[in-house]
């Protein structure tokens, strides 16, 4: 169950989601710092792109995902908005738990806390790696 502060904040990131063009997944992130949006993402494909909901997974072909994750698109709506030291000590809050890869740039842009609503893959090496990033990883019930 959600803290009560955390409901606008999830439900941000469940709304955001409903704007991913993923076929697989569907999410949606912010970067919350003192009760504000410092930046938002959804998954989709790169500007200039196609959508993979008008021309299919690429990973079906065992190809590489076309996408930029949630996650990803929230630290760069973040890092065009506002300072490398205003994002530090963020809280990221997501529909699914960041991937390995996020998890490494998360750690880089001085995330402390992630709060997510479902497993993506249960990798007990990006717990690891968080753990070790001294970040504080919460699963939430919807």
């Amino acid at each position: 169950m959600c803290n009560a502060k955390d409901v606008p904040f999830i439900n941000s990131a469940k709304k955001l989601a409903t704007n991913s063009t993923c076929l697989k997944y569907k999410v949606g992130a912010v970067i919350v710092k003192n009760g504000q949006i410092l930046g938002a993402g959804c998954n989709h494909s790169p500007i200039k792109n196609e959508e993979c909901t008008k021309v299919g997974c690429a990973k079906n072909d065992d190809m590489f995902c076309r996408g930029t994750h949630a996650e990803i698109n929230a630290i760069v709506s973040a890092a065009s908005n506002h300072s490398e030291e205003e994002i530090q000590g963020a809280t990221l809050y997501c529909t699914l738990r960041p991937c390995y890869a996020c998890a490494i740039q998360l750690i880089e842009v001085g995330i402390k806390k992630i709060i997510y609503l479902q497993e993506y893959e249960k990798e007990q090496e990006v717990f690891d790696l968080l753990k070790r990033a001294g970040i504080e990883i919460i699963k939430r019930g919807e």
